[in-house]
Parts: structure tokens; C-alpha cells; sequence
């Protein structure tokens, strides 16, 4: 190489020197870093319009600039002060310079299994498998820088830095899908189908947007998001899923036929306790009749005394319903039985000529026993045609028994 080559190569370097701006072939790079990191005052520098500039010293952010052609000098840039080198004389600023990226990156691939998920349901731990693509832009250029590690994995052609981005996405799946189901309450097969899915789908990407900001990035939308359980895993729950919900359905219909045998008998228990006294006393009743009628070959007397034991029971029976809803029917002084009715029609019934029961004291048909107690009645006259007194057991005019 010649002198005057040496002197061309050497005075094209140092005007490139004056010239600040991120080179072609670093286009497509998210992150690229000027290789220089003493900085002539009066530089050019310039920033494209999907980019801001970060200057940066000693690991700390000093300022940026934004998109446009910029003169590096203290007076329009007040900050730049703080860079410059006093042992230069102040013409040298000593930092290190960031293009970064602003424009939004299609096509962020992600996809992988984001581990097991318990259903609230069956309590079966099922494998969950997440893919698709998304749209990220840098949001915080600032905070990319100092909080990302390895920033010379992103000085590259964009294909890493979208690598790094989709293991993030899974992360932020891994951590928030599980949390979701687990907070939702529902059964793992609703919530993977239908529109619980949907809205499974957009609190997840809230949840990677989440994620990403911590390192200055945001998702400016999915081109697609699918979250899927393992095949095996999902028979196995729908199977598990509908057992369970058959023993549901099966108990509820048991409780429900239940109570409605409880309410039945409820009201069955209702009803007898108002009629059940009534049909007491009506069986009573038609027993003395049934009696009566078959006490008609022994006479009348019989049937009066068949009929009258029907009658007291039947009275007892209504003076008891009586005293409950009414406060009912007065009793016989001395303890005695009330007063039978005398049922008109009925055989065996004397309604001309009735006597008083000397034991009861009840007013009853004429004949041989008491209607009311049972007990024998004497006759009205002896044969000597004197009248018996009540009570008598033997004719005071001739001496004859009472028989």
C-alpha cells in the first residue's frame, strides 16, 4: 500500500469519525452499539426514525436522543457535559452509544409445554401445551438496556433477540395459566372450551404483557395463541369429568325425590290429624250398628245395648275432638259417660218411651241393659201391676224379683 492510500484511509477514517448513525448492514438489528466509545465533540449524530439513541456511562444512562440528526456538543445537549474528558481538554466524550430499536418485530414465535394444571374439579393434574406468534415492540429502551443481561446476544439480526422473547412468553405462561384456572374455580375441560377459552386466552396475554415490561418490552398483539391440554391427559379428564358429574346428578335427583316424600308425608301427617278423630268415631259408630243388627235374634233389648255401646264410644271420641277444637261438650257429673244421642232410624232404637239408667243416670230407650253403661235395667211394673221404684230389685207390693 502506498503513501497516498495510507493518507486516504486515514482521512476517510477520521471523517467517519464525525459521523455518528447506526451502519446498513446493522439494520436489522435490535440492539446495535457503536463500536467507538470516545466520541468527538461536534459530532453528527444521527437517529432513524424507528430508533432512539441511549448514551450510557460506567453502566449507568446519562440521556437519549430521538429520531433526527443531532449535533453532539454541550450547548444544545446539556447532558453531554457529564461525558466529557478533561484529559482530552474537553474535546472527547467517553461513553458508550445504543441504536435501539423501536419498530415493532412480527412473527415472535413461542410454543412448548407450560407444565401441569390442577383441575378444580376432579383434582387431576393435566399437561398444558402453549404455541403461537406474536408482535413485540421495545416500549422503555432504557429499561431494555439495564435490565436485560447479555446485550451481546442482541446485537445480532433480530433472530436470538425473538428466541429470548418467546422463552419469556413461555415463562410468563408457566406462571399465569395455572394461577388463572386456579382462580377461576372452574372445571378444566369449561375452561379450555367455548368462551371461557377466549377469556382464558386474553388474561394470558395480559399476564406476558405483564413480563415483558419488566425488561422494557410489550406485546402489540398475538397473531395467535393456543393453550391445549395433552391428549392422554384430556380423555382422561372428560372421562373423570363425567363420572363425576353423573354422581352428581344422580345425588341431587335422590335429595330432590326425597323431599318431595318428606313434604308428602308432611302433609298426609296433617290431613289424618284433623280427620282421624271423625273416622274414628263414624267406624264406631257403624260397629254399634253392625252390632245392633247382629244382636237381632236375642231381641230388642240386645240390639238397643249393641247400639248403645257404639254410640258411647263414638261420644267419647267426639267429646275428645270437641274439647280440642272447640273446648267442647259439658260431662256427666260423677265421672260418669255423657248421654248417648238417640239416632233415629237406626234398629234396635226406642224413641216413644225412654227411662233413666239407675247407674249412669243417662236417659235411654227402654230394655233390659243401659244403652250408655251397659248396665241391666229393671222393668217399669211387676206382674201384680204395682210400678218398680228405680233401682228396685224387688216388687214392693208382692215380693217378686225384678227380673
Amino acid at each position: 500500500m502506498g503513501l497516498w492510500d495510507k493518507l486516504k484511509q486515514v482521512t476517510v477514517g477520521e471523517a467517519a469519525r464525525l459521523f455518528l448513525q447506526r451502519p446498513d448492514e446493522a439494520k436489522g438489528w435490535v440492539v446495535y452499539r457503536w463500536p467507538d466509545t470516545n466520541i468527538r465533540l461536534g459530532t453528527q449524530c444521527t437517529v432513524e426514525a424507528d430508533e432512539v439513541a441511549v448514551f450510557l456511562r460506567d453502566g449507568n444512562v446519562v440521556g437519549t436522543l430521538p429520531p433526527g440528526r443531532h449535533t453532539l456538543d454541550g450547548q444544545s445537549i446539556p447532558w453531554l457535559s457529564l461525558l466529557v474528558d478533561a484529559v482530552t481538554g474537553g474535546n472527547l466524550f467517553v461513553c458508550e452509544v445504543y441504536f435501539v430499536t423501536t419498530r415493532q418485530l412480527h412473527g415472535v414465535k413461542f410454543g412448548g409445554e407450560i407444565g401441569r394444571v390442577k383441575d378444580p374439579e376432579t383434582e387431576l393434574r393435566v399437561r398444558l401445551r402453549a404455541f403461537g406468534a406474536c408482535t413485540v415492540e421495545v416500549s422503555n429502551p432504557v429499561v431494555l438496556l439495564t435490565r436485560q443481561t447479555g446485550l451481546g446476544e442482541l446485537r445480532d439480526d433480530g433472530e436470538r433477540f425473538k428466541r429470548i422473547v418467546g422463552e419469556r412468553v413461555m415463562l410468563a405462561l408457566s406462571d399465569d395459566v395455572g394461577e388463572l384456572v386456579a382462580k377461576k374455580g372452574t372445571a378444566l375441560d369449561l375452561v379450555l372450551s367455548g368462551a371461557l377459552k377466549e377469556e382464558l386466552i386474553e388474561e394470558a396475554k395480559r399476564g406476558v404483557d405483564g413480563h415483558l415490561q419488566e425488561i422494557g418490552l410489550q406485546v402489540a398483539g398475538f397473531q395467535r395463541l393456543e393453550i391445549n391440554p395433552d391428549d392422554t391427559d384430556w380423555q382422561q379428564l372428560q372421562h373423570d369429568a363425567a363420572d363425576l358429574r353423573a354422581m352428581r346428578r344422580d345425588a341431587r335427583r335422590a335429595q330432590l325425590m326425597n323431599e318431595v316424600e318428606i313434604e308428602r308425608r308432611a302433609k298426609l301427617s296433617q290431613l289424618a290429624g284433623g280427620y282421624q278423630p271423625m273416622a274414628s268415631g263414624e267406624a264406631m259408630i257403624g260397629a254399634g250398628a253392625g252390632l245392633a243388627q247382629g244382636g237381632e235374634s236375642s231381641g230388642t233389648a240386645l240390639g238397643g245395648a249393641g247400639l248403645g255401646i257404639g254410640l258411647a264410644m263414638a261420644g267419647q271420641l267426639a267429646q275428645g275432638l270437641g274439647n280440642t277444637m272447640a273446648h267442647g261438650a259439658p260431662v256427666q257429673q260423677g265421672g260418669g259417660m255423657p248421654s248417648a244421642p238417640v239416632v233415629a232410624g237406626l234398629p234396635g232404637a226406642n224413641t216413644a218411651a225412654l227411662t233413666t239408667c239407675p247407674s249412669c243416670q243417662a236417659q235411654v230407650p227402654q230394655g233390659r241393659f243401659c244403652g250408655s253403661c251397659g248396665t241391666q235395667l229393671s222393668p217399669a211394673a211387676c206382674s201384680c201391676g204395682a210400678a218398680f221404684a228405680p233401682g228396685a230389685k224387688f216388687c214392693s207390693s208382692c215380693g217378686k224379683p225384678a227380673a
